[in-house]
């Protein structure tokens, strides 16, 4: 292959001219349905340009990608800007988070639970969750998954965390949600995908606002609140569906407006 010895990372585009245009969108490399590629000689270069065509508003955000090493293959799907992980760990390139070390207040604990053998893993996210909110904690990220090695990234509800810090928290809470559901379409089929196609948009649009906006219309206890709230895309969505316009102006009123800020005061002390 001439890509042998690079690092390729290729795109695709759905094919409208086949019965099935996502047909594509294959989870193993395929030359033939590439439309855009990118070569590299060292991981460096490789994380260099990720990082800045992802974080471009223009960018590939969503397109569906392979990335190959000397033609081994590493990464297919969606392109996220949480792919990121993968590359680190596969290069051995894994950084801290220093937006989350620099400010101690925000903290990472372990807890130990005692479960038996019958106890499953929504189970243990329960009691989990119960035993850290009783200890006054927040919990953030998009659902509580239920793994006994899992490590919780949590704030105190009594810590004064500075506003950059909790915006990086709530996008971190609301990309998750987003890959979460990208990830649960992966497995449904072609149809499915299309007619989830509206949702998909929907639910983007409104990570598109919490990542550029929420400063402009949020105060701190609000995004404090968002980010102990849970499945706030899809609440948003549900909703959004007796709206009445497309604009995206007010997608972002709706977005920032929505909240019962007392109720999810409420659902933070439950």
């Amino acid at each position: 292959m001439k890509y042998e010895n690079k690092i390729v990372m290729a795109f695709t585009d759905p094919d409208e001219r086949l019965d099935n245009p996502y047909s594509t969108f294959t989870d193993n490399y395929v030359e033939d349905n590439v439309t855009i590629m990118f070569m590299f000689d060292t991981p460096e270069e490789f994380l260099q340009t990720f990082n800045r065509i992802i974080n471009d508003e223009e960018g590939p955000y969503g397109m569906w990608y392979w990335v190959l090493d000397h033609g081994k293959q590493i990464c297919s799907g969606a392109c996220d800007p949480n792919d990121i992980d993968i590359y680190e760990e596969y290069w051995n390139l894994n950084k801290e988070n220093d937006e989350m070390k620099d400010n101690k207040r925000v903290k990472q604990i372990s807890l130990d639970v005692v479960v038996g053998s019958e106890t499953d893993g929504e189970d243990l996210a329960v009691q989990v969750k119960k035993e850290l909110e009783r200890r006054g904690y927040t919990i953030y990220g998009s659902g509580f998954q239920a793994d006994l090695t899992e490590e919780y990234n949590i704030i105190d509800k009594n810590d004064d965390v500075d506003t950059e810090c909790l915006i990086a928290l709530l996008k971190d809470k609301v990309t998750k949600e987003y890959d979460v559901y990208i990830e649960e379409l992966r497995h449904k089929t072609i149809d499915e995908i299309i007619e989830n196609s509206y949702k998909t948009t929907m639910l983007k649009e409104f990570k598109t606002c919490f990542k550029n906006y929420t400063q402009l219309h949020l105060e701190d206890y609000q995004i404090k609140l968002l980010i102990g709230a849970s499945n706030i895309l899809e609440r948003l969505y549900d909703h959004w569906l007796t709206y009445d316009s497309d604009e995206f102006e007010i997608y972002k009123e709706f977005v920032f407006e929505f909240w019962d800020w007392e109720v999810l005061e409420k659902e933070n002390q439950n």
